[in-house]
This record gives structure tokens, C-alpha cells and sequence, in this order.
């Protein structure tokens, strides 16, 4: 009978082990589950799982509770909890195998506790913490083989904690931060892996610091960064794998820094620039394996900014430029892979930027866009080059040319000036 009721007793404390640690991963919703963590697992120290933590009674103050924690090998996500000041108790953790993601979190102020991670495994994300000015407590992360996306801070002045950065293997969003003026701790980032993305930061005045990024495997796009009056800084850069777009609400006035760009794999679009005078940073830049698009960018007067450009993969749309005299700097381009629009140009007066684009790529893939297409362009009067010409003569050429001044109005007014 004895040796039966240790028996028991035996199974029982096997089975119900309090050092045993959760199997499958833990979700946290209040500071009592906090408290109790080391109590109900004592002796964990690595989680298999995920750790999620939000607060759904409004009582999370602090993750003192979580302080024997090394290991997490899922994601650390801490969502939602308005009273917590600092991320006290995760002082110990080394290793985060998935995800981080601190988000929503109202009084947060302080991330000092993370200072021993290193890497991140896969995407970080810290965003909405209205009242978080700097990332001090990420200063060791060398590498995040993820997306690193800060977006969203108020009050976030600085990103200087990431100097250590030097790898970003997937995208790289800085949004809506208002406060911030430059990306300095972004000096050691010499790769991307994916689309970089810097919008609607209003205060930001330089991007000069990515200086070390010789290759982003995705696109290259500022948005709406309406501080932000110079793009200078990406000395390195050779390579960008995606869309290379500069998109308006700010006061950029020119592109310096981009140099040493030879190729654009997707998209390379500027529009609503209305500052923007000079894109002679581009000037390396010699092939496009997607669209031209240059639209709403008033202050310039010709393309000579692109004039390296030879190969553009799909179609060129210029339009509604109110500065543009002509497509001077376009000269070098002699293979596009779709159709040409030219509309909405009020001073355009030259087309003869086109003149080297073989007639036989003049052929579109749109179904509700023709092969050429030049309207609205009301001080256009010559259209008569030669591959134009050559193109209109073509018994199964499809075109829409109106609207141009006089000489450029109709097909047979330009074919009446053809040789």
C-alpha cells in the first residue's frame, strides 16, 4: 500500500511539474498572470513558443514577473497596455527567435531592458507609443533578418540606438514619425533585403545616413516627408530591385545622392514634386525594367536629369508638368517594352527627346491605352521626327493624337509633315 501511494504521488509531481515551462507558447492578459509566472513555472527560462502580452483588465504595470526568461523562440509581441512605463523583468532575455513587436503602448517611454538582444529573427516592429522618444535598449541588435518597421511615435526624435544595425533582410519602413529630423543609427546599415519605404515623416530633413546601402532587393520609396527638401546619402546604392518612387508633400528641390545607381528593376516614378528642380543624381541610371512615369512635378523644364537612361522595360507617361519645355535628356533610350503617353504638358513644345526609340516598340499591352498617345499638350506643334513618322505610316498603328497645337493636332497633320 505504501509503495503504491508513492507510486502516485510520484506520476502526480512528474505530470504537474511547477518547473515545467508552457508547451505552447503563453498569452498574457493581466499583471496577476505576471506575478504568478515564476510561481506557476519556476525555473523557466525559455519558451518554445510565442509570448503575447496585452492588457484586457487595464492593470499591466510592469513584467517584473517575467524576469528568468532568456529564451523566447516564437514572437514577443506587447500590445495594448496603457500603464506600462518600461519593459522591466525581460532584463535577462538574449534570444527572440520570431517576431518583436511593441505596439500601442500609450506610457511607454523606456526599451532599456532588451539591451541584451542581438538579433532579431525575423520582423521588428515598434510603432504607436506616443510617448517613446528613442529606442535606447536596442543598441546591440545587429541584425534584424526581418522587416524593421518604426512607425507611427509622436514624439520619436531618434534612431540612434540602431548603430549597431548593419543587416535588414527584409523591408525597411520609417512612417509617420513626426518628430523625427534625420535617420542617424541607420550609418551601419549596408543591406536591405527588401522594399525600403520612409513617408510622412514631417520633420525629417535628411535620409544622408543610409550612406553605407549598396543593394535593396525591393523598391525605394519617400512619401509625403514634407520636411525633407534634398535626398542625399545613398553614395553606395547600385541597386534597386524594385519601384524607385519620390512622391510629393514635400520640398524636395533635388536628388544628389543617388549617383552611383545604374539600375532600377521595377517602376521609376516621380510625381507631385513641385519644388523639384534638379534629378541629376539620376544621371548614372541606365536602365528601368518597369515603367517611366513623370507626373505633376511643375519646376522642371526638361529630363536631361535621366539622360543615362537607355532601356526601359514597359511604357513612358509624361504629363501634366506644367515647367516641361521638352523631353531633352531622353535622347539615349532606344528600347521601351510598352506605349508612350505625352499629355497635359501646358509648355511642352519638343518631343524630339524621343527621337531614338525604335518605331517597332511602340506597341501596348494596355487594352485602354494606344500604341502612342499625345493630347492635351496645348504649345506642341512640331511631332514630325522620324520614328514617329515612321510609326504612323504603319497600316496597323494605333494612336490618339489630339488637342496639340497646330501641326500636332491629327495624324495627318503630323504624316503632312513627315518626309
Amino acid at each position: 500500500m505504501r509503495y503504491s501511494l508513492l507510486l502516485t504521488l510520484f506520476v502526480f509531481f512528474s505530470t504537474n511539474s511547477i518547473d515545467a515551462c508552457p508547451q505552447n507558447g503563453l498569452t498574457i492578459y493581466s499583471q496577476e498572470e505576471i506575478d504568478s509566472f515564476s510561481i506557476k513555472y519556476q525555473g523557466c527560462t525559455a519558451i518554445e513558443g510565442n509570448i503575447y502580452i496585452r492588457d484586457r483588465k487595464g492593470n499591466i504595470s510592469n513584467l517584473a514577473g517575467l524576469s528568468a526568461l532568456t529564451s523566447i523562440e516564437g514572437d514577443l509581441t506587447i500590445f495594448a497596455i496603457d500603464s506600462l512605463k518600461n519593459l522591466s523583468g525581460l532584463e535577462n532575455l538574449t534570444h527572440i527567435g520570431g517576431n518583436l513587436g511593441i505596439k500601442r503602448c500609450s506610457s511607454l517611454v523606456d526599451l532599456s531592458a532588451l539591451e541584451k538582444i542581438t538579433t532579431v529573427h525575423n520582423n521588428m516592429s515598434v510603432s504607436e507609443n506616443p510617448q517613446l522618444k528613442d529606442l535606447t535598449g536596442l543598441h546591440n541588435i545587429t541584425s534584424v533578418k526581418g522587416n524593421l518597421s518604426i512607425g507611427n511615435n509622436n514624439i520619436l526624435e531618434s534612431l540612434s540606438a540602431l548603430s549597431k544595425l548593419k543587416t535588414i533582410g527584409g523591408k525597411l519602413v520609417i512612417h509617420n514619425n513626426n518628430y523625427l529630423t534625420n535617420l542617424m543609427g541607420l550609418n551601419s546599415v549596408n543591406y536591405i533585403g527588401d522594399l525600403v519605404h520612409i513617408g510622412i515623416n514631417d520633420s525629417l530633413n535628411s535620409v544622408a545616413e543610409l550612406n553605407r546601402v549598396d543593394t535593396i532587393k525591393g523598391g525605394l520609396q519617400f512619401w509625403n516627408n514634407s520636411s525633407l527638401k534634398i535626398i542625399s546619402g545613398f553614395d553606395s546604392l547600385e541597386f534597386v530591385g524594385g519601384h524607385l518612387k519620390f512622391f510629393g508633400k514635400h520640398i524636395l528641390t533635388n536628388i544628389p545622392g543617388l549617383t552611383n545607381l545604374t539600375h532600377v528593376g521595377g517602376n521609376l516614378e516621380i510625381f507631385k514634386n513641385e519644388n523639384l528642380t534638379d534629378i541629376s543624381g539620376l544621371k548614372n541610371l541606365s536602365s528601368i525594367g518597369g515603367k517611366l512615369v513623370f507626373y505633376q512635378n511643375h519646376s522642371i523644364k526638361d529630363l536631361s536629369g535621366i539622360s543615362g537612361i537607355t532601356t526601359i522595360g514597359e511604357s513612358i507617361s509624361v504629363n501634366s508638368n506644367e515647367g516641361l519645355v521638352s523631353l531633352s535628356g531622353m535622347e539615349n533610350i532606344t528600347s521601351i517594352g510598352d506605349y508612350i503617353k505625352i499629355y497635359d504638358n501646358k509648355i511642352l513644345s519638343s518631343i524630339e527627346g524621343i527621337k531614338n526609340i525604335s518605331p517597332d516598340n511602340f506597341k501596348s499591352y494596355n487594352k485602354w491605352v494606344k500604341d502612342i498617345e499625345i493630347f492635351d499638350n496645348p504649345n506642341l506643334s512640331d511631332c514630325e521626327i522620324e520614328n514617329v513618322c515612321s510609326f504612323f505610316k504603319l497600316p496597323s498603328n494605333s494612336i490618339k493624337v489630339q488637342n496639340n497645337a497646330q501641326g500636332c493636332n491629327n495624324k495627318g497633320e503630323i504624316l503632312a509633315g513627315c518626309k
